[in-house]
């Protein structure tokens, strides 16, 4: 027995709810975690620390302009 109304047994609906969904779901419908052998093997978490890499520098970035807020700039504001 089925609990959840919107899921369906069927081939047909299933095969049709898989390719019409937007690629961004199906994206993450399709992910499936490596196991560590293989992370290592095809070097997927290079990408993954690349992308943390520019997020620090650019976090670094602006600090250096003084973008950021402290919190005595917010204190002052306040009062």
């Amino acid at each position: 027995m089925k609990y959840n109304p919107h899921v369906t047994s069927s081939r047909r609906k299933n095969r049709k709810a898989h390719f019409t969904v937007p690629s961004f779901i199906r994206r993450v419908l399709m992910s499936e975690l490596l196991s560590s052998e293989l992370r290592s093997k095809y070097n997927v978490d290079k990408d993954r620390k690349l992308l943390l890499e520019r997020k620090k520098n650019g976090r670094a970035v602006a600090d250096k302009k003084g973008i950021k807020f402290t919190t005595e700039d917010v204190m002052q504001n306040i009062d």
